[in-house]
C-alpha cells in the first residue's frame, strides 16, 4: 500500500507540476512537512517525496500534498492525486467532469427558469401598469367632460342671469315711461284746464264791460222777459195764469261765468 502511495504521489502529483510551480510548492511544504529550507533547496522531485513521506508517511503525504495543491489552486493536479487515492483505497471514482456538468447544467436550468419568472413577472407589471394608464386616461376624458358640462351650464346660467337682468331693466323702464305718460298727461290736462280757467275769466271780464257799456231801463227789461199769458206789452201787471216760460237777460253769459267759476274753483283745490 505505501508503495502504490508514493507511486501515485511522485507519478499523478509532483511529476505534474512545472520547476515554477515546484519551487511555490516547496515554499507551503517546508511549513506543512516541517521540513527545513537547506534540504528544500536542492532537493528534486524524488527526493522531495521521499522527504514528505519521512516526515508524515505515504498517506498523509498524499492527502497534505492534495491540500497544498488546493490552495495554490492546481486543482486539476489534485482532482487527479485524489482519484488515484480512491483507486489505491479501493472506493468508487468520482467523475469531477460530468458533475460539474451537470452543476453547470443545473444551474443553467435555475438560472433559465428564474429568468422565465422574472420576464413572466414584468410582462404581468407591464401589462399591470398599462390598465393603469388606460384607466387614468379614462378618468381624466370624463373628468374634462364633466368640466365642460360643468362650463356649459355655468355659461347658461350666466345667460339667464343677464336675460332675466335685462327683463327687469325693461320692466322698469316700461314702468318709468308709463309714469311719464300719466305725469305728462297729468301735465297737459292741467295746461288745458289752466288755459281754458283763463279763457274764460277774459270772456267773463269782456261781458262784463259790455254790461257796464249798455244801460237799459226797468221796462226794457220787463219787456225783454216776454209777456205771460193775459199779460200786456209794457205793464207789469198780470191777468192771471201760470207762467210757461220765463226769460232772463243774458242768459248765455251768466252759465259761461258760472262754469268758469266752477273751473277756477276745481284747478285751485285740484280735483281736475
Amino acid at each position: 500500500m505505501e508503495s502504490k502511495y508514493k507511486e501515485i504521489l511522485l507519478l499523478s502529483g509532483l511529476d505534474h507540476m512545472t520547476e515554477e510551480e515546484l519551487k511555490r510548492f516547496k515554499f507551503f511544504a517546508e511549513d506543512k512537512f516541517c521540513i527545513p529550507r537547506s534540504e528544500l533547496q536542492g532537493a528534486g522531485r524524488t527526493e522531495l517525496a521521499d522527504l514528505m513521506i519521512k516526515r508524515a508517511g505515504a498517506k498523509s503525504a498524499v492527502e497534505q500534498s492534495i491540500d497544498i495543491f488546493r490552495t495554490l489552486k492546481y486543482m486539476k493536479i489534485a482532482e487527479l492525486l485524489q482519484n488515484e487515492k480512491k483507486k489505491v483505497e479501493g472506493k468508487p471514482m468520482i467523475n469531477t467532469k460530468k458533475n460539474t456538468h451537470t452543476k453547470k447544467k443545473n444551474i443553467d436550468t435555475k438560472m433559465k427558469n428564474t429568468n422565465i419568472k422574472k420576464v413572466t413577472n414584468t410582462k404581468k407589471k407591464v401589462t399591470d401598469t398599462k390598465k393603469k394608464v388606460t384607466d387614468t386616461k379614462k378618468k381624466v376624458t370624463d373628468t374634462k367632460k364633466k368640466v365642460t358640462n360643468t362650463k356649459k351650464k355655468v355659461a347658461d346660467t350666466k345667460k339667464k342671469v343677464t336675460n332675466t337682468k335685462k327683463v327687469a331693466d325693461t320692466k322698469k323702464k316700461v314702468t318709468n315711461t308709463k309714469k311719464i305718460d300719466t305725469n305728462t298727461k297729468k301735465r297737459t290736462q292741467n295746461v288745458k284746464e289752466r288755459s281754458q280757467a283763463k279763457n274764460c275769466s277774459i270772456a267773463s271780464a269782456t261781458s262784463r264791460d259790455k254790461q257796464s257799456a249798455v244801460k237799459v231801463s226797468p221796462q226794457d227789461k220787463v219787456t225783454s222777459l216776454g209777456t205771460w199769458p193775459g199779460q200786456q206789452a209794457g205793464s207789469t201787471s198780470f191777468s192771471g195764469g201760470n207762467p210757461s216760460v220765463v226769460g232772463f237777460p243774458a242768459s248765455d253769459e251768466i252759465l259761461n261765468q258760472m262754469f268758469c267759476l266752477s273751473r277756477n274753483v276745481s284747478v285751485h283745490l285740484g280735483v281736475m
